[in-house]
């Protein structure tokens, strides 16, 4: 756009998949069934943001992301005789849309603030997180910084998980993961990066982080 300001676009694609069984041998030798899967997905993401240097003390910096999901999947497990139950059969497309805002502040010299605020929706089923973060940065002198930083965290199940299936006793079909909402952390990390020397710097930091709304397993141990 100008010397201070630039935007930039970037684009990807990818495709892959799986097929295969799994069988099982009876006392008779004979290879039966047992599990089978079929897999195709194919990814598309876009990614575009400006940076813009306002003046000596603040940068802005817009971005916005969009990945596209294609699925075809079937999995399948026998369960009685020559009854296969698809614990996965989903044909269809979903995406994820984010975007943040990022502000760079130097109130002095040896000061930097790094603030933002990130956001994501996830379509297939509604959910969206607002995640609020903030860094200080502080130059005690050339050799020596100090850095101190918390920030909210959210993370997409595998998106695999929402499509399982189960089947109730009276033979109805559940999707009990379609509703699942993001992992979330609270992260905070305080910092200290020291020059030794020419080549060497020792870098040491203490690291905490709070876990909460996590998918498990019920089953799981």
């Amino acid at each position: 756009f100008n010397e201070k300001t630039y935007g930039k676009l970037i684009l990807a694609a990818t495709t892959g998949g799986t097929e295969g069984w799994i069988d099982t041998l009876n006392v008779q030798d004979v290879a039966t069934k047992i599990y089978g899967v079929y897999q195709r997905q194919n990814n598309a993401r876009g990614h575009y943001f400006v940076n813009s240097k306002l003046n000596a003390r603040h940068t802005l910096k817009l971005g916005m992301m969009y990945d596209y999901y294609n699925f075809d999947i079937e999995d399948s497990s026998r369960y009685v005789g020559n009854y296969f139950f698809k614990e996965m059969d989903y044909h269809g497309n979903t995406s994820l849309s984010r975007g943040y805002a990022e502000w760079q502040y130097r109130p002095a010299e040896n000061w930097t603030v790094n603030s933002g605020v990130y956001a994501q929706y996830f379509a297939y089923n509604g959910r969206s997180t607002v995640e609020p973060r903030v860094g200080v940065r502080y130059k005690v002198n050339n050799r020596q910084t100090l850095s101190l930083g918390t920030g909210m965290h959210s993370q997409l199940q595998p998106i695999t998980i929402y499509f399982n299936r189960e089947e109730g006793d009276n033979g109805t079909v559940y999707q009990n993961n379609k509703n699942l909402d993001f992992n979330k952390a609270l992260h905070f990390v305080l910092g200290h990066d020291l020059q030794l020397g020419k080549n060497m710097r020792l870098k040491t930091e203490i690291y905490y982080q709070h876990l909460y709304d996590i998918a498990v397993d019920q089953d799981s141990s």
